[in-house]
C-alpha cells in the first residue's frame, strides 16, 4: 500500500507534461505518464503541457516496487493498483500546491 504521507510540491506556477521527470518525497523519481485534466481529457502523449490549477490527477511511473493506483484509458478515470506506480491528487492551495495519494 502506498504511504497516505507521501506529498508532491509544486510551484502554483508550474506546467506539466507526459514524459517529466517529478521527485516524490519518500519515493523517488517518477516520470510523469498520464494526466486527467479538469476538462476531462485523458492526457498520455507529449502535448503541451498543462497548468497545474487544471490537472485533477497526474500519474507517475516508478522504478520501484512499490504499490500505487494507475490510471488507465481510454478516460482515466479508472484504473488498477500494481507495482511501480502511483497517482496523485491536489490538495490545498497555498505558497505552493500539495499533492497527495490518490487511492480510491
Amino acid at each position: 500500500m502506498t504511504d497516505p504521507d507521501v506529498k508532491l510540491f509544486f510551484d502554483d506556477a508550474i506546467n506539466l507534461a507526459v514524459g517529466q521527470k517529478r521527485h516524490v518525497t519518500k519515493r523517488g523519481d517518477g516520470i510523469v505518464e498520464s494526466i486527467l485534466t479538469s476538462d476531462w481529457r485523458f492526457i498520455m502523449t507529449p502535448e503541451e503541457p498543462v497548468h497545474i490549477s487544471n490537472i485533477l490527477r497526474i500519474c507517475l511511473h516508478f522504478n520501484d516496487s512499490g504499490l500505487g493506483f494507475r490510471l488507465l484509458p481510454p478516460d482515466g478515470r479508472s484504473g488498477l493498483r500494481v507495482q511501480g506506480w502511483g497517482t496523485y491528487l491536489p490538495g490545498g492551495r497555498g505558497k505552493a500546491t500539495t499533492w497527495r495519494v490518490y487511492d480510491p
